[in-house]
């Protein structure tokens, strides 16, 4: 079940994780993100979607999916609990404790996250009171923290796990990661932002977000600016030497992104104090040639 992801989201989580083909029939949606975000649905005969401020809505679209795939032993999987409760508040308890509960209880699983931040001490309490295992995860530097409160057959346990992958990457690597992450917490911050504006439970905290988000945002040029710089600067190196005018070009493309052959001519009369645009055509060209500058439509930018 989505309900901070689209099922297409998911399906390119799992393939980036390994999982190039999923078999068919293997994996169903109920896709709760579309429609509480106010989104048409798009997913295909093997998703049913709902929204997550109707608790009666989800609990429909869990039936007809498990109708559909007609047996038992199914894993629902939440990928997230967090919009469901900001939505209908306590009222998820009482869902959690008589439809999730039955839909376990007739020999299926269910795996639930949920961020332990979001809501009251007490609500959080009842939802792992009704859960017969509960685990907390906690990210620290160099390693993951994995807390078992309560399983029925590992006794409870703290597991310090280390995260691999902190050797030393490249530059342009390292900025297009901070980039994706970025742009990660922008949509999320935007989705809560939509989601208490829905439910309009917490004013104060919709106006937070919606400054967190904008704060946030501001960092995602500066970043992608750096990213294109470092990308290029190898190129940029191999040509400072024997032609200024590439080098020049090259630089105008990292700092401001695509450009067309005016500004161009522009950019190298300004460093230069004269410029050709014959000439920054043809160096251009070249650069074209050498896949290391795309052209969309009268503009250039740099190969990704």
């Amino acid at each position: 079940m989505t309900t901070e992801n689209t099922p297409s989201d998911v399906i390119r989580f799992l393939q980036e994780k390994g999982l190039s083909e999923i078999p068919s029939a293997t994996l169903s949606f109920v896709d709760a993100f579309h429609q509480t975000v106010g989104l048409s649905d798009t997913g295909g005969a093997d998703t049913i979607s709902c929204s997550c401020g109707d608790l009666t809505s989800i609990e429909v679209a869990i039936s007809k999916l498990r109708n559909k795939i007609d047996r038992s032993d199914i894993l629902l999987d939440f990928d997230s609990l967090t919009s469901p409760y900001l939505l209908n508040g306590h009222e998820i308890v009482r869902f959690l404790r008589l439809s999730i509960a039955k839909f376990a209880a007739e020999g299926n699983s269910v795996l639930m996250c949920i961020d332990e931040g979001c809501g009251k001490p007490e609500d959080i309490g009842a939802m792992m009171s009704i859960s017969n295992g509960v685990i907390k995860m906690k990210v620290e530097e160099g390693s993951r923290t994995i807390n078992v409160v309560k399983h029925p057959l590992v006794k409870p346990t703290i597991v310090q796990v280390p995260i691999d992958g902190l050797t030393p990457v490249p530059p342009s690597l390292s900025l297009e990661s901070l980039n994706e992450k970025l742009d990660w917490i922008v949509r999320r911050l935007s989705f809560m932002e939509t989601i208490l504006t829905e439910s309009q439970r917490y004013p104060e905290v919709v106006s937070f977000l919606r400054s967190l988000r904008l704060g946030t945002a501001l960092y995602g040029e500066p970043l992608k600016t750096l990213d294109r710089l470092v990308s290029v600067s190898h190129v940029v190196e191999s040509t400072a030497k024997q032609d200024e005018v590439s080098r020049i070009i090259l630089n105008a493309l990292a700092l401001k992104g695509g450009q067309n052959i005016s500004q161009l001519t522009r950019e190298v009369e300004h460093q230069r104090g004269k410029g050709s645009r014959i000439t920054v055509r043809k160096r251009v060209k070249k650069l074209v040639e050498s896949k290391v500058l795309v052209k969309e439509g009268d503009h250039y930018r740099l190969t990704q």
